[in-house]
């Protein structure tokens, strides 16, 4: 599997359900000769759509559920043109063979993405920290700044009100009280 962006994955994983699908009402009727000729009709008109796929995935990807739907196509055959039980047994194994290797597929696929997911979550835990402690700073930094500024005016007001009584008292022993 060479998909590598989560879009790769997740229209790879779709293909791969539905083809999923696909496989599981074969293998509901794959013991009925009609059905299973019914199912190979299916199987050959979604194989027909697929060929015209143009799902974001690389060429590899593409390639190989190609070829599954082909496998799977001569499978169907196989199950529904046979009366010897060897040859049914064969392509009865095969097709398990390829329905395992396929949801084994699936299982990589959802481990990448949520191994992505849980990558993305943690980047976005480490930003919301990263702009909280920036929130923070930001806070202490303006509460620092009211503070000074409130002890400048403060001081200046300390220092007003001390040169006024000081002023006034000068003037109280001066004798100059006219005010």
């Amino acid at each position: 599997m060479e998909a590598q962006t989560e879009l790769e994955c997740r229209e790879l994983l779709a293909l791969d359900n539905k083809f999923l699908a696909l496989t599981n009402a074969v293998r509901v009727y794959k013991d009925n000769p009609k059905a299973v000729k019914c199912c190979a009709k299916i199987v050959g008109i979604e194989r027909k759509n697929f060929k015209n796929c143009r799902a974001p995935i690389p060429v590899a990807d593409l390639n190989n559920v190609k070829w599954r739907y082909d496998d799977l196509a001569d499978i169907v055959k196989r199950l529904q043109k046979t009366k010897d039980a060897q040859i049914y047994g064969k392509a009865s194994s095969d097709f398990d063979n390829l329905i395992s290797k396929v949801e084994e597929e699936v299982k990589l696929i959802n481990k990448k993405l949520s191994i992505s997911n849980g990558a993305e979550a943690a980047t976005k835990a480490e930003n919301a920290v990263r702009d909280f402690a920036c929130q923070v700073a930001d806070g202490a930094k303006n509460i620092g700044g009211k503070v000074a500024d409130g002890a400048k005016n403060f001081g200046e007001k300390v220092s007003s009100t001390v040169n006024d009584a000081v002023g006034k008292l000068k003037k109280l022993i001066d004798g100059k009280d006219s005010e």
